[in-house]
């Protein structure tokens, strides 16, 4: 039996599986969801290439800053934020805004080489 998705569940079920908790695994949404595991990946790329982003209703979904494409003052204020962040705190900041941990750390050794 074949399921049709709306783009709004598309949508929402991409937003959830960014913004889990570090202790949740894709799989685990995926069935929380009634999807298969592959199409909530494949849904994830869409998203990431901005192939998925309207609703039925206009809202769009957030588009996210490749990590190349922060300015030194973002990339500065990341830095900052996540100083005192314990590594569940860090990885849930970094999933918020698209980006890994090693994103940070790489950051903050190109300010410390320059200097």
């Amino acid at each position: 039996m074949s399921y049709k998705f709306t783009e709004e569940f598309k949508i929402q079920a991409v937003e959830k599986a960014l913004n889990r908790r570090s202790d949740v695994n894709l799989k685990d949404i995926a069935l929380e969801l009634n999807v298969g595991y592959s199409t909530l990946q494949k849904w994830i790329v869409l998203a990431k290439n901005h192939q998925l982003e309207f609703t039925d209703n206009g809202n769009k979904m957030k588009k996210e800053k490749r990590p190349q494409d922060w300015s030194a003052e973002a990339r500065l204020n990341a830095i900052i934020a996540c100083a005192s962040l314990d590594d569940e705190g860090l990885n849930q900041y970094c999933r918020a805004q698209g980006i890994y941990p090693h994103h940070i750390q790489q950051w903050k050794q190109d300010i410390t080489q320059r200097n």
